[in-house]
Parts: C-alpha cells; structure tokens; sequence
C-alpha cells in the first residue's frame, strides 16, 4: 500500500506540474483536470482505508441490496450497523487526525495537500452519512 500511495502521489504532483503549464481555458487543462481528479480519488481511498475500512465494506455491502429493494436481507445488517456506528464514534477523531497528518505530509505543496484533504473529509463523510441513512 505505502508503494501504491507514493506512485499516486507522484502522479497527482505530476499532473498538477503540467496543468499548470497549459492555457487556462483548453482542451489539454480539462484534460489535466479530470486525470488529476481521478488520481485523488485513487489516493483518498487508500489513505482512508486502513482509518475506515468497516464503515467503507459496509457501504458497498449495503448499497447493491438498496438499489435491488432487498429490505429482507439488509435486516441482518442492523447490528453491525450499530457496532460501526459506535465504532466510529469512539474512533473518528482520531482517524481523521492521521489522515490529516499522512496527506500534509505526503504532499507539502498546500495547495494540493488541501484540495486531498476536502476531498478525504468529504467521502468520509458520504461513507457515514450512508451508514445513517441506509438499512
């Protein structure tokens, strides 16, 4: 994982080196834009991962069964809803404040550092809001 992280980071800093050489308003930024976008992604799901791993299995357990209406089988996922919730509670905190540390760290460029974090807090949050909303 630390390997995959390092390569994505690369990349990311690589792609944000070029989008900043091209014409604001082309072809080529647009094209910069969306690779840099998906490349976050990628990292943002492996640094929050290790942090949320219960609450993110959850999630793609659950939502395959929502979208199918499959209410009788989801009844057998309220428990475990219970425990990640609880689980979070006690652990968010702390989690967030790792994945905060790793990207600052990871990419010292503030700019790109920030735009990973918002992006990080903001699937964090979807993971949880799904957890609330779903079963």
């Amino acid at each position: 994982m630390v390997w995959e992280l390092a390569h994505v980071h690369m990349d990311i800093c690589k792609v944000a080196l070029f989008q900043g050489k091209v014409a604001y308003q082309s072809k080529e930024r647009s094209s910069f834009w969306e690779l840099q976008q998906t490349k976050i992604n990628a990292y943002v799901e492996e640094v929050l991962t290790p942090h949320f791993v219960q609450m993110i299995q959850f999630v793609q357990e659950c939502e395959p069964l929502i979208e199918q209406s499959h209410t009788q089988l989801l009844a057998r996922f309220r428990a475990k809803r219970t425990q990640i919730i609880r689980s979070f509670g006690a652990e968010w905190k702390r989690s967030i404040e790792a994945v905060n540390n790793e990207i600052l760290q990871s990419f010292t460029n503030f700019k790109n550092g920030t735009i990973i974090l918002q992006v990080s807090i903001l699937v964090g949050g979807f993971f949880r809001a799904q957890i609330y909303q779903r079963t």
